[in-house]
């Protein structure tokens, strides 16, 4: 594999490891996925399912001393991750591999003007005086669309309505101009209206700046035109992983079959159509099925379902699922075709 064609980042079997009142929990499990310079990749599933905790420990930002990461790797460039020493990861976080959380008004400081967040996370990496530093803040407000940003870099979060707060840490974020940037649920707790707004501005500025980007949601509609390709993330491990079009239009999974039956679709013949939900919730992490993990929530089960878990099996190019009856209905057509 030739420079221009390896992956900037390659997670290969990560597993995340709790110390809990009940015992050690794997969050994460045994997950893989790889990213294209340049490219988007979503991860997407319901709360809980551990598509934050993925992110997290690649920013090296596992919660101490319960949580670790307890087997595989994360690539940077080919370098491991999980093998750099804390300093070392200083030097990277933020600057070669950035983050937008999902609770901006938690995430920044309430005492320190917006301006000052900003040019801290300049500072941080780059050999600049305050002065310079407080320009590129102002700079960068502007590149993410806060009006009137020399001003405006004297507020304080509480100033900035919730649209303009994620604003904030999208530049902050964007501060060091990252190789990678990892959206974590960016739209959360926004009305519709800005939803749309910061995904156009993530779009942009990862089309101008030639990023690669982590987008992590629970709701797959705003996937289609956002991504190239999707993970879908259940029980703490990936299901189902595909081009989006793919995936959209031919989904494996079960569980991936829900969701998408689960997105709201207007009205039809004049009545608003019912919402699918789908029955029972993700099992706890001390409380994990033996078999499939998704198996309790289906009618129909099989014995093999309940009894082991199913392999990652290709069912198309570049379509991956991990289900038996999926992948024995994709091998009987193969079979069929030869």
């Amino acid at each position: 594999m030739s420079a221009d064609t390896a992956p900037i980042l390659e997670v290969r079997d990560l597993r995340v490891a709790f110390d809990a009142p009940e015992g050690l929990v794997s969050p994460v499990d045994r997950v893989s996925f790889s990213l294209q310079a340049g490219k988007t990749i979503g991860l997407v599933g319901e709360s809980g399912c551990g598509k934050s905790m993925t992110a997290l420990a690649i920013m090296g930002l596992l919660p101490r001393p319960s949580g670790r990461v307890a087997g595989g790797e994360i690539l940077f460039r080919g370098q491991d991750l999980c093998r750099r020493s804390d300093r070392e990861m200083q030097k990277i976080r933020g600057n070669r591999i950035a983050m937008v959380f999902q609770e901006p008004m938690t995430s920044l400081n309430p005492v320190l003007s917006v301006g000052e967040q900003i040019a801290e996370a300049v500072r941080v990496h780059q050999r600049v005086g305050k002065r310079d530093a407080i320009n590129q803040a102002v700079d960068l407000m502007a590149l993410v669309g806060i009006p009137a940003p020399r001003d405006r870099a004297r507020d304080y979060p509480h100033q900035f309505s919730g649209g303009m707060r994620q604003r904030v840490m999208i530049a902050i974020a964007l501060a060091c101009r990252p190789d990678i940037l990892i959206a974590d649920e960016p739209t959360t707790a926004l009305d519709v209206t800005i939803q749309a707004q910061i995904m156009d501005l993530l779009m942009r500025l990862r089309e101008e700046r030639q990023m690669a980007m982590i987008l992590i949601t629970h709701d797959l509609g705003v996937l289609a035109e956002a991504v190239e390709h999707v993970c879908v993330m259940y029980a703490g491990r990936i299901v189902e992983s595909a081009p989006v079009d793919k995936l959209l239009n031919d989904p494996r999974h079960p569980y991936t079959q829900r969701l998408l039956a689960a997105i709201p679709r207007g009205r039809r013949s004049g009545r608003a159509s019912r919402l699918q939900e789908i029955p029972g919730s993700i099992p706890p992490l001390w409380d994990l099925p033996g078999g499939c993990r998704f198996c309790p929530r289906l009618e129909g089960r099989r014995d093999l379902c309940r009894a082991e878990q199913p392999p990652r099996r290709e069912v198309g190019p570049g379509h991956f699922v991990a289900c038996w009856a999926a992948c024995s209905d994709a091998l009987a057509l193969a079979g069929t075709a030869s």
